[in-house]
């Protein structure tokens, strides 16, 4: 359990950092897919499920990005629904 904390945590930190005002497109790319690539490796070798907020942070970051992101977000929905997590009116 304290590892999905640990990682829930990590994730809230992602949207703020990609929507800094100075932070270049690529810089912003990085950062999410650094963030799915370490979410996804968590998942799945550790087998750390993340909460619903890790989710809503991830698809926050998705959508602030500057590039097109829609491809990463209906996997994160789908990950989401696989882990038995439904989103909430939030």
């Amino acid at each position: 359990m304290k590892g999905s904390h640990f990682l829930g945590t990590w994730l809230l930190c992602i949207p703020p950092q990609v929507s800094q005002k100075d932070l270049s497109t690529d810089s912003q790319t990085r950062y999410v897919l650094r963030a799915l690539g370490a979410m996804r490796l968590v998942r799945n070798r550790q087998r750390i499920i993340p909460d619903e907020a890790s989710y809503r942070a991830m698809m926050v970051a998705c959508g602030i990005a500057a590039t097109d992101r829609r491809v990463e977000l209906t996997k994160l929905f789908g990950l989401m629904r696989a882990d038995g997590i439904f989103p909430s009116a939030v």
